[in-house]
C-alpha cells in the first residue's frame, strides 16, 4: 500500500469517527434537557448537526480522502506489458540527472533513423558538453517524470535488457545500468550495472541480465551515465531498447 492510499483510508476513518462523535455529542446534549425540549429536540437532531462546521468539516475531509484513495488505485491499476516490448513504449528518457539538470544547455538528444544487421531503428543521439556537475546521465521513467512518486511496473518474468550502442569516435566511457532509484515514497526493487563500457565506433549489442533481479516495482528501466573528459564534448548513440 503506497503512501497516498495510506493517508486516505486515514482520512476516512478519522471523518466517519469525526461524525459518529459529533453525532453522539448532540444526542447526549439534548438528554440533558426537560422532557418536552427533549423531543422537540431530538426530532431536528440531524438538523442541527449538519448546520455545525464540524460536520462539513468531517465532510469534506471524507470526500477527499475517498478522491484519493480512488486516484491511487487508478494509478496503481497501470497494465503490466506482455514481453517482448520495446523498452520506450512504457519508460519515457526523463530523469535527466547531472549536467542534464540544467536541460539543453549541456546536453541535448536528437532521434535519427539507422540502419542495423539490416534492421531499421530509431536512435538516439546524445552530445553531452560538460558543466559544472563534471557528469550527466538519463534515466528511462515510469510513469513520465516518476522519481518515486508513483509506483513502477511490476516486470517479473522479464529475462533482460538489450540494446545498441556506438560512441562518435570510439572511446567513450559509459555507464549503463537498469533501476537503482531510490524516491522517497516509491523505489526501485533492484538494481543491475554493466559498469563502464568504452565504446567502439561500430554499433555493439549489450544485454543487462535481470534473471536474478527482484522486478517488481520498476521505476527506472534503463539508465545510463557518463563522466566528464575534461572539456571534451561526448557524442554517443543508443537504439532498439528492448526488454524481454
Amino acid at each position: 500500500m503506497d503512501t497516498a492510499t495510506l493517508i486516505g483510508i486515514i482520512g476516512i476513518f478519522v471523518s466517519i469517527i469525526g461524525f459518529v462523535w459529533q453525532l453522539a455529542y448532540t444526542i447526549g446534549q439534548i438528554g440533558k434537557l426537560p422532557e418536552l425540549e427533549r423531543e422537540m429536540s431530538a426530532k431536528r437532531v440531524a438538523k442541527i448537526s449538519f448546520k455545525s462546521t464540524f460536520t462539513w468539516i468531517f465532510i469534506a475531509v471524507l470526500v477527499a480522502s475517498i478522491v484519493t484513495v480512488v486516484f491511487s488505485r487508478q494509478q496503481d491499476s497501470t497494465p503490466n506489458p506482455e514481453f517482448p516490448f520495446d523498452l520506450e513504449t512504457q519508460y519515457f528518457p526523463s530523469g535527466w540527472m547531472g549536467d542534464g539538470k540544467y536541460g539543453e544547455k549541456y546536453l541535448s538528444i536528437i532521434n535519427e533513423s539507422v540502419l542495423i544487421s539490416g534492421q531499421r531503428y530509431v536512435t538516439l543521439r546524445f552530445e553531452y558538453q560538460p558543466g559544472p556537475e563534471k557528469w550527466a546521465g538519463i534515466y528511462w521513467l515510469h510513469p513520465d517524470g516518476n522519481w518515486g512518486q508513483s509506483k513502477g511496473l511490476d516486470l517479473t518474468g522479464a529475462k533482460r535488457i538489450t540494446f545498441y550502442a556506438r560512441g562518435e569516435r570510439g572511446g567513450e566511457i559509459i555507464e549503463f545500468k537498469s533501476g537503482g532509484v531510490q524516491g522517497k515514497t516509491n523505489k526501485d526493487s533492484f538494481e543491475v550495472s554493466l559498469g563502464k563500457r568504452s565504446l567502439s565506433k561500430e554499433w555493439e549489442e549489450f544485454s543487462i541480465d535481470l534473471t536474478k533481479a527482484n522486478l517488481s516495482s520498476v521505476i527506472g528501466a534503463f539508465a545510463w551515465s557518463a563522466p566528464s573528459n575534461g572539456d571534451q564534448t561526448i557524442i554517443f548513440y543508443i537504439a532498439g531498447l528492448k526488454v524481454d
